[in-house]
Order: structure tokens, then sequence, then C-alpha cells
């Protein structure tokens, strides 16, 4: 692997950890600082989007944040999702996550 390269690696994941820490800071102030509030980040491919969707609104009755997406490896389209989760609700997402 030439330096080049491990160089850009190390810097994408620099920009990664600065802009999920970036990102804990906002939902903390924007959720009043509440104790255990968690931000939960779903990353799908397009055909699953619609389904996705609907679980967390309708099912998990929470809002989310939606992006455009491409895999680093394959360059395939992906759609990123974000929400923020009370305590309470961790649990219901991990059980729709993995569909128990």
């Amino acid at each position: 692997m030439s330096k080049s390269v491990k160089s850009y690696r190390a810097k994408s994941v620099n920009f990664i950890l600065a802009f999920t820490f970036v990102t804990r800071k906002t939902v903390d102030i924007i959720m009043g600082n509440k104790k255990g509030s968690k931000v939960a980040y779903i990353i799908s491919s397009k055909e699953f989007e619609m389904k996705i969707t609907e679980t967390v609104l309708h099912e998990l009755n929470r809002g989310f944040t939606k992006r455009s997406g491409a895999g680093g490896y394959t360059n395939s389209e992906r759609v990123i999702m974000m929400t923020v989760l009370n305590p309470k609700k961790v649990q219901d997402f991990k059980r729709h996550g993995t569909g128990n």
C-alpha cells in the first residue's frame, strides 16, 4: 500500500471520528443533555429504504434525517439515516434491526 493511500485513510478516519463527536455533541444540545440518549445510524441499500422508513416512522414513532451516500469500496448507492433514541427506545430499535 502506498504512503499516499495510508495517509488518505488516516485522514478519513480522523474526519469520521471528528464528525461523530460533533454530531453527538449537537444532539446532546438539542436533546437538552438527556442522559442516555443515543444516535443511531442506519446505512442500507436503496432497496430497503421504504421498509426502514415505515418501521422508524410508524413502529418506533421516531423522526429521522436521511442522506444519500455511496459505499467506499463498491461505490454502490446507499441511504444513510440518523435518528435519536431515548434509552427506553434503544431495545425496540435493536429488536427491529435484527428482525426479531
